[in-house]
């Protein structure tokens, strides 16, 4: 115990950014306890997947959501808790682990360029950059998959700069890679650009050193690591017998995500996907141009700062690690033809060492060492703007939860409890909008909901919700429409088939204003 607290004192300040931390995301998260519920349908969509895990449900089969069953494990130990109070903590520890990476990352990049930074000045780095996450309008409300896959994304930036520091890389640390690697493979298999370029970059220098049998024994230990996730995955679907169901939809359906497109067109389509994420991300955007374009000077020598031969090298193979690394994560996350805001985050590792960069060159170019008091009057800077500036105030609920705050979701709940013991329910023609979570329904359809897919190319999940409500074999359909609107011009709307309102009534409705978005909810009952 003495130990552990001698610790903590000589890390005092680690522990105030990690309480910061704590502090940030209860005002800022979605998933924060201080507001009556996350609004963002992505989390929700998640969560109810989470929730068919924890029930002894089998994702794909028995609910059909296109992320991964990694993803859907993290969401089920987030459902243990009430509300998104578990979501909200995991969040919190992945900030806090994220921060933990990057300050060792950053003594390596600082040591790089031979600069000596005081160890406060190294936490004040990894809180900025870890807490980057969050003040980025592409974190939407919270969940991501890309959010938890981050502190997976800065170990393996670690493991780089280890390498290039070394020259070793060792079997231990590649099967690590290569558990992390199968952790994100079936987390979101469109993320593994950066582990692609990282592995060509470590099997390019083992190459160029004519390391053959070290690039045997690399690959055999990043696949063994490979494998021993993946295994577990393929094992519970094949005990599940639901193989095929994962197969189809895991991989075939999110093969065709997004909108049709082909040849040359589906290349161009895909930059100009990539394009739109940096145009509407400039300061992180101009974050990664100064990675990529001022880290050249860098990479050349500092002229104030004679550099030895090697000291150049090591910073020449940062830099073309890093374009091997961002090409693929860039291309492959959006090859699914599909621009959504929070495809950004999975840029945010290099934004990462773009804050690395900025301030090691900001103590290079100080006449002295920033020290203690430095570094709390920059952290203190930090968050007034953080506080100031972030755009994620866009997404606030605006109210707290003020002793059972009506929101549509709970107001739709209380009436399907109450005209029915058992009820069960669809989110028509739309992503999860939390009336599921709200409600307590575990779905007993697998079309629970209409994910952003292109029904031109996969319409069999339209054809069984429009099957469902011909059947009458669910007891409640919740039908939402963007901004006010009127209940009695539903028989009007092109969005509404003759079959709902042939076989359903409308029991209850509800308009809300959202972040940034009012939406008009109508929750229909089976006749």
């Amino acid at each position: 115990m003495d130990k552990f607290i001698t610790k903590l004192k000589a890390n005092y300040f680690f522990v105030l950014l990690s309480i910061a931390t704590v502090v940030i995301y209860l005002l800022f998260s979605g998933n924060s306890p201080l507001y009556a519920l996350n609004p963002w349908q992505d989390t929700n969509a998640m969560y109810t997947m989470g929730s068919v895990l924890l029930h002894g449900g089998v994702p794909y089969r028995d609910a059909f959501e296109q992320r991964g069953l990694v993803l859907y494990v993290i969401y089920a130990i987030a459902n243990i808790f009430p509300k998104y109070i578990g979501l909200w903590l995991i969040e919190i520890i992945i900030s806090i682990a994220s921060m933990a990476i990057i300050y060792k990352l950053t003594g390596k990049i600082a040591q790089l360029f031979k600069a000596n930074l005081a160890k406060n000045y190294k936490f004040v780095i990894a809180f900025i950059a870890s807490i980057s996450m969050i003040v980025n309008f592409s974190y939407v409300c919270g969940g991501a998959p890309e959010q938890m896959e981050f502190p997976l994304f800065c170990l393996l930036l670690l493991h780089l700069m280890t390498f290039i520091d070394s020259k070793k890389y060792s079997l231990k640390t590649a099967t690590i890679d290569g558990v992390m690697l199968g952790l994100v493979f079936w987390l979101k298999y469109a993320d593994i650009g950066m582990f692609v370029g990282f592995f060509i970059f470590i099997g390019g220098v083992l190459l160029f050193t004519k390391n053959f049998k070290k690039i045997i024994q690399v690959i055999g230990a990043s696949l063994a690591g490979f494998a021993g996730v993946s295994s577990l995955v393929v094992l519970y679907f094949v005990i599940t017998n639901s193989l095929k169901y994962m197969i189809e939809y895991y991989f075939a359906v999110n093969m065709s995500y997004g909108v049709s497109n082909s040849g040359t067109n589906k290349f161009v389509y895909v930059l100009s996907n990539i394009g739109w994420s940096m145009a509407n991300h400039l300061i992180y955007t101009g974050l990664l141009a100064i990675l990529f374009g001022a880290s050249v000077f860098l990479v050349l020598g500092n002229a104030y700062l004679p550099e030895e031969k090697e000291a150049k090298s090591r910073k020449i193979q940062l830099l073309i690690s890093l374009v091997l690394m961002f090409v693929p994560t860039a291309m492959i996350s959006h090859l699914g033809l599909s621009h959504n805001e929070y495809y950004f985050l999975v840029f945010m590792p290099f934004v990462t060492v773009a804050w690395i960069y900025v301030f090691v060159w900001f103590d290079l170019r100080w006449d002295k060492p920033i020290d203690a008091r430095g570094s709390i009057v920059i952290t203190v800077v930090a968050m007034v703007l953080i506080f100031a500036t972030t755009p994620i105030i866009n997404h606030w609920i605006g109210e707290f939860d003020k002793a059972g705050m009506a929101t549509p979701q709970s107001i739709f709940a209380k009436k399907m409890h109450k005209l029915e013991k058992n009820p069960t329910m669809i989110q028509y023609y739309m992503i999860d909008q939390g009336f599921f979570k709200a409600a307590k329904i575990i779905p007993n359809h697998r079309f629970f909901e209409r994910p952003y897919i292109d029904p031109r190319i996969w319409p069999e999940n339209v054809e069984a919700q429009k099957k469902y409500i011909e059947d009458k074999s669910i007891s409640f359909v919740v039908i939402s429409f963007q901004g006010e609107y009127d209940v009695s011009e539903l028989n009007a709307s092109s969005y509404v088939s003759p079959e709902i309102l042939k076989n359903y009534k409308v029991v209850s409705s509800a308009t809300h204003i959202y972040p940034g978005a009012m939406k008009t909810h109508i929750l229909l009952h089976k006749r």
